[in-house]
């Protein structure tokens, strides 16, 4: 496959590892087969925009953050956001969000 399949297929794992999902969870979730996703995380796979659609909703990020280098910050804040605020720990928050502040700003 294109090395551009093979761009896409990485970020869509390494998207679906930082919401923590598992292979498994997120086939189920965007209703595609668990062989199927791996084909896709693998570059492996000549997939439709439809199915790229299906996992945008299920990890919550936009359609073009899977043709970025890295996914956009504002989705990842907020579900860092989630995360943190769910342990209750507001120096870790607070130290998450700065560095997410930073790094959108460079």
């Amino acid at each position: 496959m294109t090395q551009s399949l093979q761009d896409i297929g990485y970020r869509i794992r390494e998207i679906r590892e930082l919401r923590g999902l598992t292979l498994d969870e997120c086939a189920k979730q965007s209703n595609i087969t668990r062989a199927y996703l791996n084909t896709m995380e693998l570059g492996q796979a000549n997939f439709s925009i439809g199915k790229l659609q299906s996992l945008s909703n299920t990890l919550n990020v936009q359609l073009s953050d899977f043709f970025m280098k890295s996914p956009s910050l504002y989705s990842l804040e907020e579900e860092v956001i989630k995360i943190l605020s769910a342990n209750k720990n507001q120096r870790n928050l607070q130290c998450v969000i700065a560095l997410l502040r930073a790094m959108d700003a460079s």
